[in-house]
């Protein structure tokens, strides 16, 4: 019988490539999301508020997945599914009808290029054997 906890283990050459988007994402939010949020006066609107605090803790997320990137895995697939989601919702309606203005094309290409980096930094035949054969073919206490 194989031992389930190396049954499905990520090489160390997929674990640094992991490590690549978390980089990006814990430096590049850290600076712009915390620069935000310390430095920003007065009020925040709402969902303008909700996306810089959202962002501010998943840098933080990201930079623990400098260390350990295959527990915060996780983080990597909610970064792939919330960049795809928003161009397929957001960015490409608006592009296709012609009203993306500058700073949308901007975040629509940045967009893009994050799905791209996650899409090949994501271990994906772990996930699916992880987080969807494992995960449905057995009963976890945690589950019930």
């Amino acid at each position: 019988m194989t031992n389930p906890s190396t049954e499905f283990e990520v090489s160390a050459i997929r674990r640094w490539i992991m490590r690549i988007p978390f980089f990006f994402t814990g430096v590049l939010f850290t600076f712009t999301a915390w620069g935000t949020l310390i430095e920003h006066w007065g009020t925040f609107e709402p969902i303008e508020g909700v996306a810089f605090a959202f962002w501010g803790a998943l840098s933080l997320l990201a930079i623990i997945g400098l260390r350990f990137p295959v527990k915060m895995l996780p983080i990597l697939l909610l970064q792939f599914g919330y960049k795809l989601l928003w161009i397929a919702a957001v960015g490409y309606p608006l592009m296709s009808r012609g009203e993306l203005d500058s700073s949308g094309q901007d975040l629509f290409q940045a967009n893009a290029m994050g799905v791209v980096i996650d899409l090949i930094a994501i271990p994906w035949i772990y996930v699916i054997r992880t987080y969807v054969v494992e995960g449905f073919s057995r009963r976890d206490k945690d589950s019930e």
